[in-house]
């Protein structure tokens, strides 16, 4: 028999308004969203400015979080060089060489799709943690939530894919042709995938006055957010500026700090003294400050290094293509959920 349990019984990971806020988004990125498309229309020089500085220039850039984790803690990456060291090396290596060899089109377009499937994959992983917290554990809802969280942006994106023109970093992805029928099957299938998780959130409520609001905040969130930036105001720039260096990061470096907290929360520890140091209560903002610092360190070596190079702004774009394909490759790795809920949830 499913337990029930009201919305003041619900096990937050930090607080509501964190958890709410910081790992769903809701509603501070659809303000941002809003007033940067406000600025778009009205402003479209300012815009430009906006997304240069927000695109490659951020202060939190969740990657670098992504680097500390494995480098910082030996725990994670000691005795498994293959995995952490040669194959990252591998993909520095086979990325540059197809750059210069006239596929950076190609490039461009794999790591767009890659980060879509990343941004959905983050979503899913996020609401498995909170909801093995609170112990909402059927596989029904397990389907229902994951099935909202992945087709109904899927489907967004592929319609915008198919039907505009992709703009600013975008520009050199290889434009495709899907056909019409699977766009309507994917549309018929989104309102599906809504209205089966709107009844089942609404006969939750009906039956055992159980009511997650976070899960309902991390659907809505990832639907709203990709409908809105890519069919509402058909904008790939508003796309990457709230849904991928937006929400994105701000759940990553926030779910993150949270988890590494929990992680050395007993104390500074041999195996990652820098990691476990930035961790302890009360150091939050050290914590943030030290990936600030570490990006602007980075942002001057990439600046360095393409100004080296014949064509600067094609050098600097690989070494950002670079920089997410490790972080997606690491992500596979060291967010295992078994571990996480392990940690995260004791």
């Amino acid at each position: 028999m499913e337990e029930a349990y009201s919305f003041k019984k619900t096990s937050w990971l930090v607080n509501p308004w964190f958890d709410s806020i910081l790992l769903t988004g809701f509603p501070v990125v659809l303000i941002f969203m809003y007033l940067s498309n406000y600025i778009y229309l009205h402003f479209p020089k300012a815009f430009l400015s906006l997304y240069s500085y927000w695109s490659f220039k951020s202060l939190l850039p969740h990657f670098f979080i992504t680097l500390s984790v494995v480098y910082l803690d030996s725990q994670v990456w000691k005795g498994k060089a293959i995995q952490f060291l040669w194959i990252p090396f591998f993909i520095v290596v086979a990325t540059t060489i197809f750059w210069v060899s006239g596929f950076a089109k190609l490039i461009i377009t794999i790591t767009l799709y890659i980060v879509i499937w990343h941004i959905l994959a983050q979503n899913c992983v996020i609401l498995k943690v909170h909801k093995l917290r609170n112990k909402d554990c059927q596989r029904l809802d397990s389907i229902i939530d994951n099935t909202a969280l992945i087709i109904g942006p899927t489907y967004f994106f592929l319609k915008f894919l198919a039907s505009e023109r992709l703009k600013y970093e975008f520009a050199s992805v290889s434009r495709v042709t899907i056909n019409p029928y699977i766009l309507n099957y994917l549309c018929i299938l989104t309102w599906l995938s809504i209205a089966a998780f709107i009844l089942r959130q609404t006969y939750l409520f009906i039956r055992w006055k159980r009511i997650n609001i976070f899960k309902i905040s991390m659907c809505f969130m990832a639907i709203a957010t990709f409908y809105y930036s890519l069919l509402l105001s058909k904008n790939i720039g508003i796309f990457s500026i709230g849904v991928f260096r937006g929400v994105h990061f701000i759940q990553y470096v926030a779910g993150a700090w949270f988890y590494h907290r929990k992680k050395f929360e007993r104390g500074i520890i041999k195996e990652a003294k820098v990691l476990s140091y930035l961790s302890q209560p009360g150091r939050g903002g050290l914590y943030i400050l030290f990936i600030i610092l570490l990006n602007l360190a980075t942002i001057l070596i990439v600046i360095g290094i393409s100004s080296l190079s014949s064509n600067p702004q094609s050098t600097s774009f690989l070494l950002y293509i670079i920089r997410s394909d490790l972080h997606v490759f690491f992500d596979a790795f060291i967010w295992k959920i078994p571990s996480v809920h392990n940690i995260v949830n004791a």
